[in-house]
């Protein structure tokens, strides 16, 4: 499903602010040029677009669910993805900072899903670096979050090499 069926499918209820809508709009038509996006911005009296983040962040949240369902992320996701955290001006740590909860379900889910057969393979790992740029997440932020889904595996007889993490120093592990 590309970005404008997203948007049209499982975004829009009745609580969906008008300009949340117009904002959508302009990126289903690709016009998320500056002035396109001000002029939206004005015609609803908002100052600059860092006064609707939390709700633009809300959105994204709901894409990245989206797009992550499936345990992959295509280039037109990443591209796309990207191109929303520009526009809406998402930096590094606004993930956390406004949207911790979802963040943190959507990023466990991916790691039950991960670590289910106690083993990261090569390909998750390359996932899981994907996941942790989606959000502008350090090394260290991500794995403080999927950490239950860590200790749930070693629990379970996995191995910590295998895991793809360095919040464990093998010394502790016991085999």
């Amino acid at each position: 499903m590309d970005l404008y069926n997203f948007f049209n499918k499982t975004l829009f209820d009745d609580n969906t602010n008008q300009y949340v809508i117009d904002i959508a709009r302009l990126i289903c038509e690709n016009k998320t040029d500056k002035d396109s996006v001000n002029e939206v911005l004005r015609t609803h009296h908002i100052t600059e677009i860092l006064d609707i983040k939390h709700e633009l962040m809300s959105i994204l949240t709901a894409y990245a669910d989206y797009i992550l369902h499936d345990h992959k992320i295509t280039y037109e996701e990443k591209v796309n993805f990207n191109r929303l955290k520009l526009i809406f001006k998402i930096k590094e740590g606004d993930f956390i900072k406004y949207k911790e909860f979802e963040l943190k379900g959507i990023i466990l889910h991916q790691a039950r899903n991960l670590y289910s057969d106690n083993h990261i393979s090569t390909e998750e790992e390359l996932f899981e670096v994907e996941v942790q740029e989606l959000f502008n997440l350090s090394y260290d932020q991500y794995n403080a979050i999927k950490k239950e889904e860590i200790d749930r595996a070693l629990k379970e007889g996995a191995c910590v090499t295998n895991l793809n993490t360095a919040l464990y120093s093998k010394k502790r592990i016991k085999y």
